[in-house]
């Protein structure tokens, strides 16, 4: 390697160009691999929010007899639903409770399907660290998303783990927790092929260019040397 690295012009200019696309492509990598899972989270987040706010609306013109089967359908694999008479003032058990929700089965499904689902968030349960405390954050009045009270926590205790509590018009409150481990693996099949792809082109632009630029170089050092000699050297047809 290093004898062709001192022989080759060419191979010196193609393995500078191949350094600076793995550079290049790392740092590319990691840029876009941070934003994926920003964006990924974000859009969970909004997805959240907007569903438990219309469930609220929804239980508000409910009667109380039929909320805890509305709330029993409302669950997916991630999320889930309970009612409490008080809001989140202890951040700590309030979570511990969301977890608890969590990883109770979703009710009304059978078969390999219920253990699919009832796994999910049973599975971002586990992986969860009852002792770190979720962040609260106020997510009413002032231009916030909700005029009523409203509590958002990011329970960094579970993998994406989030909250929200909010006060219905009974002063009974509505509470959501969810959870999901969201695969954001920074090298995939597509990666991987665009890498190949991009390292392939910039190989066979680096050898044409690098042939182009030693090929004269090449002759003029011939030149010099038959001209140290006193030797008179060929000049080269460039014409058409």
């Amino acid at each position: 390697m290093m004898l062709l690295w001192r022989r080759s012009l060419a191979a010196r200019f193609l393995m500078l160009v191949l350094l600076a696309l793995a550079l290049s492509q790392a740092i590319t990598f990691l840029i876009s691999w941070d934003e994926r899972g920003q964006a990924l989270h974000a859009a969970a987040k909004g997805e959240f929010v907007s569903r438990t706010s219309s469930l609220a609306l929804l239980l508000d013109t409910t009667p109380p007899s039929l909320r805890p089967d509305i709330l029993n359908v409302s669950g997916t694999a991630y999320t889930r639903f309970w009612t409490s008479d008080g809001g989140p003032n202890n951040p700590l058990a309030w979570q511990q409770e969301a977890l608890t929700q969590l990883a109770k089965p979703l009710p009304g499904i059978a078969g390999k399907y219920a253990a699919y689902v009832n796994g999910q968030a049973s599975s971002a349960v586990d992986a969860a660290d009852p002792s770190v405390p979720p962040r609260m954050v106020d997510l009413s009045g002032n231009g916030r998303p909700f005029s009523r009270p409203a509590k958002f926590l990011y329970m960094d205790a579970a993998p994406n783990g989030m909250g929200l509590s909010v006060r219905l018009d009974d002063s009974t409150w509505l509470n959501a927790a969810y959870a999901k481990a969201m695969p954001n693996a920074f090298w995939t099949t597509q990666s991987a092929i665009s890498l190949a792809l991009t390292a392939l082109i910039l190989s066979a632009i680096a050898i044409f260019g690098a042939q182009a630029i030693a090929r004269p170089l090449r002759r003029l050092a011939n030149a010099a040397e038959l001209f140290g000699r006193g030797t008179a050297s060929p000049r080269p047809n460039s014409s058409a």
